[in-house]
């Protein structure tokens, strides 16, 4: 088992504040400048060398944002100025984990600067092999899912580009495989829907194609929640057009 230290996250690394760049002043570069909400623009010189990690000061505050090659930090963050040896990607995500968005101070604006953060008390992995090991893992999960995002937005992007093709401009495959307005296939005006249609097509109701749409089942009366082999989902369940699934019910 892997030994944690308790330290202090100033002993682990040290904070240092971002340098003033007014917007007017970013002179076009590749070197991003990144801000509290993310790279503000890109300017012609650099003062940190990549990789390096920075979070919100000012804003949105206490989110890591890993840099992977030189950057310019603006003021409304913080940056990593020294690692102290610790892997980089480790660093990263171990920040994530401290969700430092909740030691924010200030009563109006929150804002964060490394006296508030160096004090606090953790308790972290020292030894470097496993820093690397873990920080790998969880940087190559993390490629792996944005790459099956990207995927999935673009198998989205086709799906809407089919749908209006076939079912908005009506250019379906006809029998042979030619779009069927364009081609010259028949359309006649329903008046039911007040637009015209594939002569083929008919105006149904959603309960003509569908059956059995019925609430679904209270948990305290048909069964619990355990660690069965079929998940329970509820509303709360489907954000964002994604279902989480997290509870399992056994009967």
């Amino acid at each position: 088992m892997t030994n944690l230290i308790k330290t202090t996250l100033g002993s682990l690394v040290e904070f240092q504040r971002g340098y003033d760049l007014p917007k007017i002043k970013i002179k076009n570069g590749k070197y991003p400048v990144v801000s509290s909400n993310g790279i503000l623009g890109y300017h012609n010189e650099y003062k940190v060398k990549g990789p390096g990690i920075t979070i919100g000061r000012s804003g949105t505050v206490g989110i890591p944002q890993l840099i992977e090659k030189n950057f310019f930090p603006h003021n409304t963050s913080l940056y990593i100025k020294n690692f102290k040896g610790n892997d980089v990607k480790f660093i990263f995500y171990f920040l994530k984990y401290l969700n430092l968005n909740n030691k924010k101070s200030g009563s109006g604006v929150p804002t964060m600067n490394r006296n508030h953060l160096h004090p606090i008390s953790i308790k972290a992995i020292k030894n470097k092999i496993k820093q690397i090991e873990i920080g790998n893992l969880l940087y190559n999960l993390d490629k792996k899912i944005k790459i099956n995002k990207k995927i999935n937005n673009e198998i989205e992007t086709i799906i809407n580009l089919i749908y209006n093709y076939w079912f908005i401009q009506f250019d379906f495959p006809d029998d042979e495989g030619k779009p069927y307005k364009s081609s010259g296939g028949k359309m006649i005006f329903n008046s039911k829907l007040k637009m015209e249609i594939p002569e083929c097509w008919l105006d149904v109701s959603l309960n003509d194609v569908i059956e059995g749409i019925r609430t679904g089942l209270n948990p305290r009366s048909h069964f619990k929640l355990g660690e069965g082999s079929n998940y329970y989902i509820t509303i709360k369940s489907i954000k964002n057009n994604e279902i989480t699934f997290d509870k399992k019910r056994e009967k």
